[in-house]
């Protein structure tokens, strides 16, 4: 024991243990459990309020948004709404947001952009998605959600390549026997690669091209954005997707190739 004000009033030995003055089952012990016990409570109770009246901040948001479980309940637990998976055996595939990003603005509203494995959410799946969103927000805090079809691109491409490798008509490898257009695939790989909400550059977008087997020099003829119906606009240097990601239509990707002259002098 060591707190003096205790030593003083139950005339105690400076020193002895709580267990050496007190029996288990004396007033004394019961009562001190009973005060240690609302000590710890109260100070779990500080702790959960302080966490729960706290602004949260991207990080969190962003989990929450792919902690989405379409087609489930919350309930309030410690002050905050949770989800109850004890008894969901598709928990896991309920999680249909697969790629997001939460974006700060300068007057405080927070841009939630998400897209499932096969494009957008379904109004359905919107509507409780965006339900979800406003039972768990920060009081006070504005969201806008961004569920739009990929942003398209245009490219159009002159191609100097090594002729021994590659057919100029249509631009396959032709030294395996499988069928591999090595532009193509690395114009796939670049937009792959690319994070959601990342930006597509087109210095970057060139030296992805200039590792494609048979490739020695592409030239960049053109390359233009649009979302939605809107008309095409020349990309310049770079672009963010309005929707979070790209995709290219085949008739909007035109590539033609060339014999590099130069290399084979």
């Amino acid at each position: 024991m060591a707190d003096p004000n205790i030593i003083e009033k139950y005339d105690l030995i400076p020193g002895q243990t709580f267990e050496q003055e007190f029996s288990l089952v004396s007033v004394e012990n019961i009562l001190f459990d009973q005060l240690s016990a609302a000590h710890a409570e109260h100070e779990n109770l500080v702790e959960q309020n302080a966490k729960n009246s706290r602004s949260h901040n991207v990080a969190w948001y962003l989990d929450k948004v792919y902690d989405f479980h379409d087609g489930l309940q919350m309930a309030m637990v410690n002050g905050s709404f949770e989800y109850d998976l004890t008894a969901v055996p598709d928990a896991n595939a309920r999680k249909i947001i697969t790629r997001a990003a939460v974006l700060p603005t300068m007057t405080g509203e927070l841009v939630i952009k998400v897209a499932t494995a096969n494009g957008t959410l379904s109004a359905a799946q919107l509507a409780r998605f965006t339900e979800y969103i406003n039972l768990i927000k920060d009081a006070g805090t504005h969201i806008r959600i961004v569920n739009l079809p990929a942003d398209s691109l245009k490219i159009i491409l002159n191609v100097y390549c090594d002729v021994s490798i590659i057919d100029l008509e249509t631009g396959r490898l032709l030294n395996t026997a499988d069928d591999i257009y090595p532009v193509k695939e690395h114009i796939d790989i670049y937009l792959k690669n690319l994070e959601f909400n990342g930006r597509f550059v087109i210095t970057k977008f060139q030296s992805e091209l200039e590792n494609a087997p048979g490739v020695l020099n592409p030239l960049i003829q053109e390359i233009q954005w649009k979302i939605a119906d809107f008309d095409f606009a020349p990309v310049v240097n770079w672009k963010i997707p309005e929707s979070g990601y790209f995709v290219v239509a085949p008739e909007d990707l035109i590539i033609n190739y060339f014999k590099d002259d130069v290399a084979n002098n």
